[in-house]
């Protein structure tokens, strides 16, 4: 389905730039607001945070977080029906594992929007309790992310398979590999090495796929982007004339 893998080429560029800047409100906006990357574990620290910017960590959150996880998800079913015909098995496994990873993305995005919000609000009346509750939630949220990282890792490994076959994919292939891996091992393994790369991989993987669907069959809402080859069909049709003419001009001869 063509409309489904222009809105595919559109959701997979949001979901590069909500990624981008989720990444970038977590080592710049907030450090340079006064939270460090270090304070972000502390609960003290955090909550009260959120208190004096609740206008920046809703947009960090809802435009970052949640807009990336729900555009990749369009991504991941737009890349489904472009290979499904292909190599069904793997499109299959690959955008369902990548579906379940934007569901552990958008549920940590939502567990800090809602649930650190709502202890924020709790915290000058009991500190004490909403730093415990502070604490279990964050389990919970960086499980959750885990899972983010380790679904989509393993959804763009799947798919990469396939993509090595297509020549068009080839490259995206290659990227698919290093970015899968990457965001694979993040999940498992806390080091800041790890963080930077499963960030930017995860980016440049989701722009780079939309951008090769674009190319493919032309965009569904801007037309930036987009590649020549969409319009190869509609030149079939004049060729064809074309060839068609020497043999009405042979038929005519011979009559």
């Amino acid at each position: 389905m063509q409309n489904l893998r222009r809105w595919g080429g559109e959701a997979g560029v949001l979901a590069g730039l909500a990624t981008a800047w989720l990444f970038l409100a977590f080592v710049q906006v907030f450090p340079s607001a006064g939270l460090s990357l270090a304070a972000q574990m502390d609960p003290h620290k955090y909550l009260q945070f959120i208190v004096k910017h609740q206008a920046m960590f809703w947009t960090v959150n809802v435009l970052g977080g949640l807009l990336a996880a729900l555009m990749a998800a369009v991504l991941f079913i737009a890349l489904n029906d472009r290979f499904r015909d292909e190599a069904p098995a793997s499109a299959h496994v690959g955008a369902l594992f990548g579906i379940i990873g934007t569901l552990g993305f958008a549920g940590s995005a939502l567990i800090r929007q809602v649930g650190f919000v709502a202890l924020a609000a709790f915290y000058p009346a009991n500190k004490t309790s909403a730093v415990i509750a502070f604490r279990a939630l964050s389990g919970m949220e960086n499980s959750m992310f885990a899972l983010g990282e380790v679904g989509v890792g393993l959804g763009a490994i799947v798919l990469g398979t396939v993509m090595l076959k297509t020549q068009r994919y080839a490259g995206l292939g290659y990227l698919s590999a290093v970015a899968g891996t990457t965001m694979f091992l993040s999940g498992f393994i806390a080091h800041v090495i790890l963080f930077i790369a499963s960030f930017a991989t995860m980016a440049a993987w989701f722009v780079w796929s939309a951008l090769t669907l674009r190319a493919e069959v032309g965009p569904a809402f801007v037309p930036w982007g987009a590649g020549k080859s969409h319009s190869k069909a509609g030149e079939v049709e004049p060729r064809n004339r074309t060839a068609r003419r020497p043999s009405a001009q042979h038929s005519h001869a011979r009559s």
